[in-house]
């Protein structure tokens, strides 16, 4: 993961594609989108973070955050939507914790049904 903050005011972050090839297939897995989470500090308690946003690309803007604070902290989570509930469950996640502190727990929660 990079996070490019060159403009002075947005944070860009940016990471790796997520591919994984499970046996016997040999076809590869892609992920259906990425959950981007934040922190103030790594010192906060680590289980838990902020939904920030996701993205169905390999890059994520946090708009003006440079401004604002001297730094920040990111996760980035891969999942995979199996069924049409698992879609829908993470949709309703996502509704509902936009802006509020999440922890581990509560994002498995979201992704049963769906894999991370």
């Amino acid at each position: 993961m990079t996070v490019d903050t060159g403009n002075g005011l947005d944070a860009v972050i940016s990471w790796d594609p997520v591919t994984l090839t499970v046996p016997p297939s040999s076809l590869p897995i892609t992920p259906d989108g990425y959950i981007v989470l934040y922190n103030e500090s790594p010192y906060e308690d680590e289980h838990f973070f902020y939904f920030l946003g996701r993205s169905f690309t390999t890059q994520y803007t946090h708009h003006d955050v440079v401004e604002f604070r001297d730094q920040m902290f990111y996760r980035v989570v891969a999942y995979k939507n199996y069924t049409r509930e698992a879609e829908q469950d993470m949709e309703h996640f996502l509704q509902r914790t936009e802006g509020h502190k999440i922890s581990w727990d509560e994002l498995a929660a979201a992704l049963k049904g769906a894999r991370p």
